[in-house]
């Protein structure tokens, strides 16, 4: 995945929280801190694949205490519903951003093999 999407999620989770990248980053255990950096961490591995490695560099946090704290995390979602729909409404922002992602990708695809350049997917 890209670092881009990894962004996005960030930003969306701290726009919605109402909190910058420095607190999300921050050593602070205040209640809604942890829970939108859980909600980081969850989207990213769980849908997107990243890394503990990479969401941990991003987060500040060791990949250990990115486990620990997703399976509380879990728990957290199953019995709180406004968790469970914060995280479905980040998750479809990630994936909306994707969509967008790509269709950039084949606009910029489409209009190289217009001109006749080489198709590739990626280049900016």
């Amino acid at each position: 995945m890209t670092p881009a999407l990894l962004d996005h999620i960030i930003d969306s989770t701290a726009i919605i929280y109402g909190i910058t990248e420095r607190e999300l980053s921050s050593p602070c255990r205040k209640q809604h801190l942890v829970h939108a950096r859980n909600m980081v961490a969850d989207i990213a591995y769980t849908e997107f694949i990243y890394t503990y490695s990479v969401i941990g560099k991003r987060l500040n946090r060791t990949h250990g205490t990115l486990i620990k704290n997703l399976e509380s995390f879990a728990q957290d979602c199953r019995t709180n519903p406004q968790l469970k729909a914060i995280r479905a409404m980040i998750h479809q922002s990630a994936k909306d951003f994707l969509q967008q992602q790509l269709q950039t990708v084949h606009l910029q695809a489409g209009a190289a093999s217009a001109v006749g350049e080489p198709t590739i997917i990626g280049d900016p």
